[in-house]
């Protein structure tokens, strides 16, 4: 029996984005876009079809769609999608590549990312915002939280950009994994990177957190966001749609987080509360 199957959602193109990273917290391997349907691929030993319905029953609430699950002949899907991926530039200043890839010249900050199993290449309109807004903010003697770092895109970026203080968190163990591969790959060998949930972070005083997560996982801890930072902290979220913006702001207004700027890409935000 093959150890490689799919799911086939068809669904409204224009929602593949948000369906993909609802289901990227589980271990697909990796996501196609066909213009039937969105496609994604996975391992039964590492992903069961019982997680997955989990998820798609809630998703149902909110969208409508079919799905299909199929065996795939034995071959390593996820190096067929590797050989499928396309850098991102962001602006002028940052390109994301693989480590097949040529270096831009020219670019300031050069960030290699292997992604595999992980979340957070910057493909996605979400992980694109959070680096853009990055650009903007002050990093140099700052302490820092990638909160659901997933590929740690976010951390390599803030040790680029000036801070020295930084942890990195996934409950994911392939995220975990898949994150120290890529801060040896760009050299960022002091970004500490731990695998639990919230509740294994036993540090706090954070300057800045950054988020790129869900929405339930944000909601879930907003409290516990608000414990780990300095006041006046800087907390930087995604993952967020623009029909979720009044829930979130209300979650955090509560907590005592004030909304000091917002972002929209495709049907997604990024959001930036301050700490008070």
């Amino acid at each position: 029996m093959s150890n490689y199957h799919s799911i086939e959602i068809t669904i409204d193109p224009a929602q593949y984005d948000e369906i993909s990273a609802w289901l990227s917290q589980l271990a697909f391997e990796s996501f196609y876009e066909a213009d039937h349907a969105l496609v994604g691929y996975y391992q039964i030993t590492e992903l069961s079809r019982e997680q997955i319905d989990e998820v798609l029953e809630s998703l149902k609430m909110i969208y409508t769609f079919t799905h299909e699950y199929k065996a795939l002949e034995d071959k390593n899907w996820n190096e067929e999608w590797e050989q499928n991926f396309k850098p991102v530039t962001i602006g002028d200043q940052i390109n994301i590549r693989a480590d097949f890839h040529p270096k831009v010249e020219g670019i300031k900050y050069d960030i290699i990312i292997n992604p595999k199993m992980a979340f957070g290449t910057a493909h996605h309109e979400t992980t694109y915002m959070m680096m853009d807004r990055m650009l903007g903010m002050e990093w140099k003697n700052k302490k820092i939280l990638d909160y659901g770092c997933g590929t740690s895109i976010l951390a390599i970026l803030a040790n680029m950009l000036g801070a020295i203080d930084i942890t990195a968190i996934d409950y994911d163990m392939h995220s975990v994994t898949n994150s120290e591969e890529n801060c040896l790959l760009n050299n960022t060998n002091d970004i500490k990177i731990l695998h639990g949930e919230i509740d294994t972070i036993k540090d706090d005083g954070y300057d800045i957190v950054l988020a790129n997560i869900n929405r339930n996982v944000l909601l879930n801890t907003a409290a516990d966001l608000c414990k780990l930072m300095q006041d006046d902290g800087i907390l930087l979220m995604s993952g967020i749609l623009e029909s979720d913006q009044d829930l979130i702001s209300d979650a955090y207004t509560k907590e005592h987080f004030t909304l000091v700027n917002k972002n929209k890409k495709g049907e997604w935000l990024c959001l930036e509360f301050v700490a008070r």
